[in-house]
């Protein structure tokens, strides 16, 4: 017998006795399938949970941005309605009634909505805001110095975009 002919008898008796021992040939097209599945199954998962991942942060960015638009236009009406009071009340009493007789349940339901999504440096300028238009002087009826009330209006109302705007790009 020449030598590769020995060669292979021995490499075929090494494969049978492989056979043999592990018993595992029959089943090795099985597991390949099995781990085929198994890593097209994870695949599949890690897909879907990176769009859900994605959709769930792209609503709550539509939800903060709506919520901060909606405490936004609460609250100047809440402030067009403070002028309009101002100009209509000249007397100190009448003015007193007048501005608390403003509905103010609007802007502050606007304001808790704000809240539910929103946190941090927004959150605690959004209160600020509301209090300049529900707790100064001017706001009860009891000040006159409107453009030091308006100016002071207008810096917080910057102020909050300039916060939410970083907020929300963070979120992005």
């Amino acid at each position: 017998m020449s030598m590769l002919g020995r060669h292979l008898d021995v490499t075929l008796d090494r494969a049978e006795a492989f056979e043999l021992q592990c018993g595992m040939q029959p089943y090795l097209p099985v597991m390949g399938t099995l781990l085929g599945a198994v890593i097209g199954s994870l695949g599949t998962f890690l897909i879907q949970r990176s769009a859900f991942m994605r959709e769930r942060r792209s609503r709550l960015f539509d939800a903060r941005r709506a919520a901060c638009l909606t405490m936004l236009s609460a609250f100047h009406q809440q402030y067009l309605r403070l002028l309009a009071a101002d100009k209509l009340h000249a007397d100190e009493q009448d003015r007193i009634r007048a501005f608390r007789e403003i509905e103010s349940h609007e802007g502050q339901s606007a304001l808790d909505g704000l809240r539910l999504v929103i946190d941090g440096e927004p959150a605690r300028l959004a209160r600020e805001f509301w209090q300049h238009l529900r707790g100064t002087p001017f706001a009860k009826g009891r000040d006159t110095r409107i453009n030091d009330w308006k100016t002071s209006y207008w810096s917080k109302r910057d102020e909050f975009f300039v916060a939410v705007n970083h907020y929300l790009a963070a979120d992005i």
